[in-house]
């Protein structure tokens, strides 16, 4: 199976969720919910933004490249557009083409600088959840510590497979061995780019400091994110603590990347019933359309709209 048809998964989850919980029930808790607190939930948005956008620019900074603040805001939107309509947001990579028509940054050190700032989110993701789950009651907590250590040490063998094959020449020539038989002529790209590669990580490794501002950022924009889904949830009379949506939210947030959904759609609600019994579906449907749309689907749109501006092209 494709792995675009996967997302179908998600979509049949959230319609049998939506059945379940009842069209009727999710109307009237659409049409009471605190306007107040979903206005400044929205207004939010460009914090977390710049933040997440200011954290890319920084990385590619350190590359020896400089780069606006608004271009790298506008292009992380462009990012997040694209990302969020392919399996594991792998269309954020369309940041590289624009890295090499703005500020003529090759390939490979694009490559590397978005990699990174992914690797940066995550990281700073199970952060955020751990220091959230290690305040909450035992109910919640039992559940959830099992799933974050469990993905954290997932994580921590895909850095140390990634460094093993980024620092080996000879591993990295017998991983990219099948490309030679299907495609010799990107086979032979790769293998001349290594060095390349191989010099735009390192400056990473070599620049701590900016690695930790990376991640100082990088868990000050999950912090807001959390803080408007929590806004969201009391828009909804939820009733949850801040600490609770810290710790559970972003194992939505992970369980989304998954390609088995678009945007996390289905998979977020059912996690969020997992993890959180006491809530009711008629409840946790409605909040979360509503918060999609203020910090995923509002972003992404503009995303799309700005993608073919001059401003960008240059």
């Amino acid at each position: 199976m494709e792995l675009k048809w996967l997302s179908i998964i998600g979509l049949i989850l959230f319609i049998y969720l939506v059945y379940t919980a009842g069209i009727n029930n999710i109307i009237s808790a659409l049409s009471s919910a605190n306007l107040v607190l979903l206005l400044f939930a929205f207004l939010l948005n460009p914090v977390t933004i710049f933040l997440k956008s200011e954290k890319w620019r920084i990385l590619i900074d350190a590359q020896g490249y400089k780069y606006s603040k608004l271009k790298s805001f506008l292009t992380w939107l462009i990012g997040l557009s694209y990302g969020i309509i392919t399996p594991s947001r792998s269309g954020e990579l369309i940041k590289i083409f624009y890295l090499e028509k703005q500020i003529k940054m090759p390939k490979s050190k694009g490559i590397i600088s978005t990699l990174t700032d992914r690797i940066i989110d995550m990281f700073s993701l199970m952060i955020v959840a751990l220091i959230g789950s290690s305040i909450l009651s035992s109910e919640i907590k039992g559940n959830l510590s099992l799933f974050l250590f469990a993905y954290m040490a997932v994580l921590i063998i895909v850095f140390i497979i990634f460094t093993i094959f980024i620092n080996n020449k000879n591993f990295f020539k017998k991983v990219l061995k099948p490309v030679r038989k299907f495609k010799p002529e990107w086979h032979e790209k790769l293998i001349n780019s290594y060095d390349n590669v191989l010099n735009a990580y390192n400056v990473y490794v070599k620049k701590k400091k900016t690695m930790i501002k990376s991640i100082f950022l990088s868990i000050t924009a999950w912090a807001f994110i959390y803080y408007q889904a929590f806004l969201v949830t009391e828009a909804f009379s939820l009733n949850l603590s801040f600490w609770q949506v810290l710790s559970v939210f972003p194992v939505t947030t992970l369980v989304s990347i998954l390609p088995i959904s678009i945007a996390g759609l289905g998979t977020r609600e059912a996690t969020l019933i997992l993890l959180i019994p006491s809530l009711t579906l008629h409840g946790i449907i409605p909040m979360s359309l509503v918060l999609s749309i203020i910090t995923i689907w509002i972003p992404v749109l503009i995303g799309f709209l700005i993608t073919n501006i001059p401003y960008l092209e240059k």
